[in-house]
């Protein structure tokens, strides 16, 4: 494994960033990095629902949408980013935190891996944590809460009722918290122990600096995808109904455009995660008649969890037409 020593706070290149060093170095590699006042969505998210535009716009806050599944957070100097790039595994994200669990513990604090993705520490969250998979490799990357923003992180981000519900909360800013308090450093001395930390971990000792092509190369990656108002966000205007349903897995919402009982056109939105572009399965609705049987043919010889984990073919089905009949 390598070291990427990436300096900028920017976060559209930081994730450009990211995407060439998987598709183009394509070695082991770890990152650490900050962002500086943006709003992270997650890749199946919608951000008229998850944000809270207009206060977002007061506080000249940026709007970036990452790769990888998971919920919306908020990102800035106050925030510690890191990123793994290794060999793909399944339900890794335990493992891939390990790292960052075992320092905080060394250092006297309680911290620990739970649910889906998340470190918390005392039962409230310090760390959450997402991936997406390119071919042979996969991304790892996690953000550490370590001192508080000034901003109102619970008016910035409206996550959906249902997801509070579900975690017995009344907002996002009640469920997490944050570091300083429990170390007697400042966040500069945190992010190069935990630097050094990971490195030796990983037994790390060589380090990757990209050249002034490859550095292009991720530029033109961030202004035309992670900086572009299209990727980011996306199209809701067209739709007529919507959906909103809960799971186990995730919550999400499903816009339906239909006509004489056909889908025109579908978005399958939420905080899920997913190995495979959700685009290349709402493809496969396009045409199809709005039946059970249709729609589960649809989805024949496609294996589900690639796309939307911890869903089940048949709850997709259903929940689309619990869209049409505005359930």
């Amino acid at each position: 494994m390598i070291f990427v020593d990436n300096k900028s706070r920017d976060g559209a290149y930081n994730h450009a960033l990211e995407e060439y060093l998987i598709k183009n170095v394509k070695r082991e590699l770890f990152m650490i990095w900050q962002n500086e006042n943006t709003v992270l969505l997650g890749r199946n998210q919608n951000p008229y629902k998850e944000i809270n535009i207009d206060y977002m716009n007061e506080v000249g806050a940026k709007l970036v949408r990452r790769p990888s599944g998971g919920g919306c957070i908020y990102t800035d100097a106050n925030i510690v980013q890191y990123t793994i790039i290794t060999k793909k595994e399944e339900n890794s994200l335990r493992k891939f935190t390990e790292p960052v669990v075992r320092y905080l513990n060394e250092k006297g604090v309680k911290a620990e891996f739970t649910g889906r993705n998340d470190i918390i520490v005392d039962g409230r969250k310090i760390s959450g944590n997402a991936q997406y998979k390119d071919r042979e490799l996969m991304i790892h990357h996690g953000s550490i809460i370590y001192q508080d923003s000034p901003i109102d992180i619970g008016r910035l981000l409206t996550p959906a009722k249902l997801k509070l519900a579900k975690k017995s909360l009344t907002s996002v800013k009640s469920r997490i918290t944050s570091l300083k308090s429990m170390m007697n450093m400042d966040i500069s001395m945190f992010i190069e122990e935990l630097k050094d930390y990971i490195k030796d971990y990983y037994h790390i000792d060589e380090e990757y600096i990209l050249t002034a092509d490859e550095l292009e190369k991720v530029e033109e990656i961030r202004k035309n995808k992670y900086a572009n108002d299209e990727w980011t966000y996306g199209r809701y205007g067209k739709f007529d109904k919507v959906h909103s349903f809960m799971s186990d897995a995730c919550v999400m919402d499903i816009y339906l455009k239909s006509h004489d009982n056909v889908i025109e056109d579908i978005r399958i939105d939420g905080d899920y995660f997913g190995e495979k572009a959700k685009e290349d399965l709402e493809g496969l609705f396009k045409g199809v008649k709005l039946e059970k049987d249709d729609l589960i043919r649809a989805l024949s010889g496609i294996d589900m969890s690639e796309y939307i984990e911890g869903i089940t073919k048949d709850e997709l089905a259903e929940n689309i037409l619990k869209t049409k009949s505005g359930d």
